[in-house]
C-alpha cells in the first residue's frame, strides 16, 4: 500500500479527505488492478467466481498477417483511464480496435 498509494499521492491533512483517498485506493485495488497471484484477475472477479480470462495471443513471428490481412487479424488498442481522475490509479484495458 505504501508504494502504490501513500507514496504516490499528496497525503491530505484532513481525516475525512484521507479516508476518501484510501477508499478510492481500495476500490481500485479490488476492482481494477489485476493480481499476478490471481492469474491476472482482480479480487472482485475471484470473489464473484467469474471465469478465468484467456489472455490475447501476441503473434510476433514472421507469418504475422500483412496489412492486407489486418482486418482478419484485428488490431488492439490500449485504453488508459484513471479512477475518478486520480493519476496514480490507472484503469487499463486492452480492446480490439475498430
Amino acid at each position: 500500500m505504501k508504494t502504490e498509494c501513500t507514496r504516490q499521492i499528496l497525503v491530505p491533512f484532513g481525516v475525512n479527505a484521507m479516508r476518501l483517498e484510501l477508499a478510492y485506493y481500495m476500490a481500485w485495488y479490488n476492482e481494477h488492478r489485476p493480481h499476478q497471484s490471481l492469474d491476472g484477475l482482480t479480487p472482485l472477479e475471484v470473489h464473484r467466481g467469474q471465469p478465468t480470462r484467456t489472455p490475447p495471443r501476441w503473434e510476433t513471428r514472421p507469418r504475422w498477417p500483412t496489412e492486407d490481412e489486418s482486418h482478419r487479424a484485428g488490431r488492439l488498442h490500449l485504453a488508459v483511464q484513471f479512477l475518478d481522475g486520480r493519476r496514480h490509479l490507472p484503469v487499463v484495458e486492452l480492446k480490439r480496435a475498430a
